[in-house]
């Protein structure tokens, strides 16, 4: 499954990569960009790849999750956080502890949009 993400006021999409096990979700992404990733990237539970602006594609995030022996909620909150902070790295929006609520609304935004698209069954308590 993959899908993508609007960042709507800053020009990035995080495109989303899920799957059973990352070398899947890396192979899903090397399909649908042509394009090669490191082959080192297949000991993680999830991942982010940062776009080359020499890329076709360099106005992407891409997220590369699997879900096979780890915490895919932690996942995607790790995840996210990472996205947020190149987006807004690359926006030009220093993140400090006097700026961080872009950072926050950024990274939940990210994390709430992927959990739905996955059709995440959160218990709040």
């Amino acid at each position: 499954m993959n899908f993508k993400i609007k960042c709507h006021i800053y020009p990035y999409t995080v495109h989303v990569f899920y799957e059973q096990r990352v070398d899947t979700a890396k192979a899903m992404y090397q399909e649908y960009y042509k394009c090669e990733l490191n082959a080192e990237i297949t000991d993680f539970d999830a991942l982010t790849v940062y776009p080359v602006r020499t890329q076709k594609h360099f106005s992407k995030i891409i997220i590369l999750l699997g879900k096979e022996n780890g915490d895919l909620l932690g996942n995607i909150h790790h995840e996210s956080i990472h996205a947020a902070i190149y987006v807004l790295d690359k926006s030009g929006i220093e993140i400090s502890y006097a700026n961080d609520e872009s950072i926050t609304y950024l990274s939940t935004y990210l994390f709430k949009q992927i959990v739905k698209k996955l059709k995440l069954n959160i218990q709040q308590d």
